[in-house]
């Protein structure tokens, strides 16, 4: 069975982000490929912070600050 997802404005209810476009031409990122969203405690009184595995494996903080990305919910 496939599933569907629906694009969403909430991060809260996302669980993929798909890269739109990267003007600051970071790399290890794809244009137009969707990652699967994970998220970390970073500060026990901030709460999570939402990150992606890159093209290389690596964990990426920062995907929402310097892409134009969209989400999805399942």
């Amino acid at each position: 069975m496939k599933s569907i997802v629906t694009l969403t404005h909430s991060e809260e209810d996302a669980k993929f982000i798909r890269i739109m476009s990267n003007p600051k031409k970071l790399p290890n990122v794809t244009v137009g490929k969707t990652y699967p969203i994970k998220w970390e405690v970073q500060f026990e009184n901030v709460g999570e912070e939402m990150y992606i595995i890159d093209d290389n494996g690596n964990k990426y903080f920062q995907v929402r600050m310097f892409c134009k990305t969209s989400l999805y919910a399942l």
